[in-house]
């Protein structure tokens, strides 16, 4: 049916007149999706076809919204010519509107959470939507703020090396455009994140002050009490010392007395020994020139 179709219109005209039964839309979507990649290059009619079949019947744009995930979750298996087709076919059904922008929200640019395959179909994606819509209505797109919910991965905001490869990410494919406010939020992050570590530095080092001062407090107090002890060990060692030069003074003073005393009484001694031989020697003599003759005639002359 699809081959023999002379354009979309009839290709579309064709698939809704063959009444497929109630469940069957997604087998009948995953069909022109495959039909699509296997094709040497891209055709635009494939992309042509999805477009009027989800403008026609809202199952079919679900059931191309839910393949969308399908595919992006298992793009790795696939190889270079299968991505790119499919890639540009999605584009197609993107700028078109023909699905919902959410389905986005499954496309987390990371490093950690993406491979070579799923950067490639991301890359294919936004040049194919840039292409169609021109860069300045794709960039206004992506400032609008009831499709933000639709970047949240697109642009993360968790951690700033997250937020440097999606930027990077859309520089490298030539559409850093898009990027003007992720940039604005990664520098305002930056300044912030900054003023933080520098409060921190202010705080650790208000912290270090006051445990500085805290020891250096101690070790006032323990050398005052340190220089307390000391000195009453010194006043005590001052005292004992005192106290036994005291007792030192006391014993020369009584062994001083005492020699002094019995220097007095050795004195006195000889004094009286010599006053007692002095008498003998008088008293020797008047008895000596008592019995003498001439003693008595001296004695009456």
């Amino acid at each position: 049916v699809i081959q023999s179709s002379l354009d979309h219109n009839d290709c579309c005209h064709k698939l809704l007149k063959m009444n497929f039964p109630e469940g069957q839309e997604m087998e009948i979507c995953n069909m022109i999706l495959e039909s699509g990649m296997r094709s040497t290059t891209y055709l635009r009619f494939y992309g042509l076809v999805c477009e009027r079949m989800s403008q026609l019947v809202p199952t079919y744009k679900e059931s191309f919204e839910k393949l969308f995930v399908k595919h992006y979750l298992k793009i790795h298996r696939y190889e270079t010519n299968r991505i790119r087709n499919i890639a540009k076919l999605y584009g197609h059904l993107l700028y078109s509107d023909a699905i919902d922008w959410t389905v986005l929200q499954c496309v987390r640019l990371t490093q950690e959470d993406t491979t070579s395959s799923s950067r490639i179909f991301v890359k294919i994606v936004f040049q194919e939507m840039a292409e169609n819509l021109g860069l300045k209505k794709l960039h206004e797109r992506f400032q609008d703020p009831e499709d933000q919910h639709c970047f949240v991965g697109v642009f993360p905001q968790d951690t700033l090396k997250n937020m440097m490869f999606s930027i990077n990410f859309f520089i490298s494919i030539g559409l850093g455009a898009l990027t003007d406010e992720a940039t604005k939020r990664f520098e305002m992050r930056v300044e912030e994140e900054e003023r933080m570590r520098v409060q921190e530095a202010i705080k650790e080092a208000e912290i270090k002050a006051l445990d500085g001062s805290d020891s250096s407090d101690s070790s006032s107090s323990e050398s005052s009490s340190d220089s307390s002890s000391s000195s009453g060990s010194s006043e005590d060692s001052d005292s004992d010392g005192s106290d036994s030069n005291s007792s030192e003074s006391e014993h020369e003073d009584e062994k001083e007395q005492r020699s002094r005393e019995g220097k007095q009484r050795s004195g006195h001694r000889s004094s009286s020994a010599d006053v007692r031989r002095k008498d003998d020697r008088n008293y020797r003599r008047r008895s000596r020139s008592r019995s003498s003759p001439r003693g008595e005639d001296r004695h009456r002359r």
